[in-house]
């Protein structure tokens, strides 16, 4: 299955940032030549919500909570 395919704003997904998990849900979901680009709703800064590529799925970003933690223990 394509990544375009589990993609849908509102979708809960888990992040590693400094060694924790975090939570959020994906927002303003947009198609790119390869791939697509997104944010969450809870992962960004007083200039606004940081831009995710598709391409950090299974790296930084996680569809489920387990996979992300497994990634920070390695």
């Amino acid at each position: 299955m394509k990544y375009t395919e589990l993609a849908e704003n509102g979708r809960l997904v888990y992040y590693t940032e400094d060694g924790l998990v975090h939570s959020g849900r994906m927002m303003e979901i947009e198609e790119t030549d390869d791939g697509f680009d997104f944010q969450i709703d809870t992962y960004g800064n007083c200039e606004g919500q940081y831009v995710i590529s598709s391409h950090q799925i299974g790296h930084t970003v996680f569809f489920d909570e387990k996979a992300a933690r497994s990634s920070i223990s390695l």
